[in-house]
Order: C-alpha cells, then structure tokens, then sequence
C-alpha cells in the first residue's frame, strides 16, 4: 500500500534549484508546511535528500510524539525535504493518502512510535519503523468517506483559529491602550518611557520583580537527559497558541538540574526569550 522513496543528492547537479523542507518548517499545530527556504545543488544543505510529490505523507521521526507531519500540496511537488521526515507515499487506488496520514496522528500510533524510538538527546524511530505499521484498511470509498470526515473538521478548526488570530489582534489594541493610558484618566505625563496618568509612576523591571536567567545542562551526558523535568527552550514558546506554557520538547533529570544552572521555576512565572527568537512571552 506503501512506496518507499529512494533518497537523491541534489549536489550532484550543482545549478539545480529546490525549496527545502526542514523539520521547523512542519506545524505540529496545523499539519501543514509553513516555511521552507531556496537552495541550488551547490549549497544544498546535508540532510536534503528526500523528494517529494503531491500528496506524499511528510513524518517527522525524530521525536515523533510532537506530531511534526503534513500533506506535500501541489506547489510542493518535485521539491526536497529533509531525511529527518519518512517520506509516505500511498499507492493510488488501494488507500487514500488523508486516510493514512489521520491515522498516523492517531494516539494509538504515536503511543507506539514513542514506545519504540531510540536515543537519549534526539530520540527517534526509523523509516522502517513507520513502513512496517500495520494499519486497518477500509475499501477505499470508506476510507475517503473517513478522510472526508476529518477533512471537514479540520476546515472548520482552520476558520475557528482565523476568528482567534483576528480576536487577538484585536486585543493587543486594546493592550497597548490599557497599559500606556489606563481608564478614565484625563491628566497624562511625559515619561522616558512615553505618555502615562498622571497618577501612574514609571519604575525599573528588576525592582518589582525578581529577574532570573536559565541554564542549560551540557547536551553530552545523557544522565542529565530525559527525565521528569520540563526543560523550556525558546521555541517551546515561540510556538505556543496562547500565553500559557504547559508543555515542553524537552525534559532534564534531577542530575541535571543540580549540575547547571538550571532553575525551577513556581508556577505563575513569566518566562520571556532572549535568544534566537527575542521578546516572545509566556505564563508557565
């Protein structure tokens, strides 16, 4: 039911010129392709290796419990992703390629890929691993029915998340008038830091609050890893649908919060990046 895909080099033609698919550029919140970046054979980069085609099945198997996967679209075929994906492609007229890719979403296959990945910093599962699933298989007009089914769910999540994306831009207005000018004020002041109420005064961050740095146990020992600790990295935020943090991609253990610097942090704190990606916030 299942092709496997051979991998290419597109550095062997050093003028050919492909859009790239990394691992970030798959929403595990919307399964799409949100981003990917121009390369020619020259500079390919090491890990493009994998064609695609319109309606293959793109499967992050690194970590395959963050659900990292989408459907290639049609202004994606012929183009390369990295070989961190399984490339799934479905052979026409035995399976329907959204039926597959729903049910690989499923909790009963992720449960089990997750039981199966190996490795302690970058735990993953194979190309194999995901070509010898066993999978129910309807007919096929049972299975688009299926995936028709789904389909319409997600359109209707899709025009949900459209309404929240114009509702918080909404409110960021309504932040930025809140914050700077409070309500009902009549008297306003120059400050160093713009306009405010009379009444208001501007005061230092760190005298109000206490201004904690993180740390990050050393990446080649694995005791320090995978533990029951929540480790939080920049993207884990920068990611979030909201301002509330409540999970993380990584864990330490209590061996490695004791040999970093490291900190646990009580709930209710406001966790703000300021690397890689600068000035996104966040309540844990």
């Amino acid at each position: 039911t299942i092709e496997k895909v051979r991998q290419v080099d597109p550095r062997k033609n050093l003028d050919t010129e492909f859009r790239y698919i990394d691992v970030s550029g798959v929403s595990n919140e919307f399964f799409k392709i949100i981003d990917s970046k121009g390369y020619t054979g020259k500079n390919a980069p090491h890990r493009a290796r994998k064609p695609v085609r319109e309606h293959d099945i793109i499967f992050a198997t690194v970590r395959p419990y963050l659900k990292r996967a989408a459907i290639v679209p049609e202004d994606f075929s012929g183009q390369i992703c990295s070989t961190a994906f399984t490339v799934v492609r479905c052979l026409q007229g035995i399976v329907d390629h959204k039926f597959v890719f729903y049910y690989l979403l499923t909790d009963r296959v992720i449960d089990l890929l997750t039981e199966i990945q190996r490795g302690s910093n970058y735990p993953a599962v194979s190309d194999n691993d995901l070509y010898n699933l066993k999978i129910p298989l309807p007919p096929l007009p049972e299975q688009r029915k299926i995936a028709e089914i789904l389909s319409a769910v997600d359109e209707a999540i899709q025009k949900t998340e459209e309404i929240i994306q114009k509702t918080q831009e909404l409110k960021k207005g309504f932040m930025q008038q809140l914050l700077t000018r409070g309500i009902g004020h009549i008297e306003f002041k120059q400050t160093e830091i713009g306009e405010i109420p009379e009444e208001w005064e501007v005061v230092r961050l760190g005298e109000i609050t206490e201004i904690i740095g993180g740390g990050t146990p050393s990446t080649g020992d694995s005791h320090y890893w995978n533990g029951n600790i929540p480790f939080v990295i920049p993207t884990d935020i920068t990611n979030l649908r909201n301002n509330y943090l409540e999970r993380s991609e990584n864990y330490i253990t209590e061996e490695g919060l004791k040999n970093s610097s490291a900190k646990l942090l009580p709930v209710g704190t406001v966790l703000l990046t300021s690397r890689a990606t600068i000035g996104f916030c966040a309540i844990n």
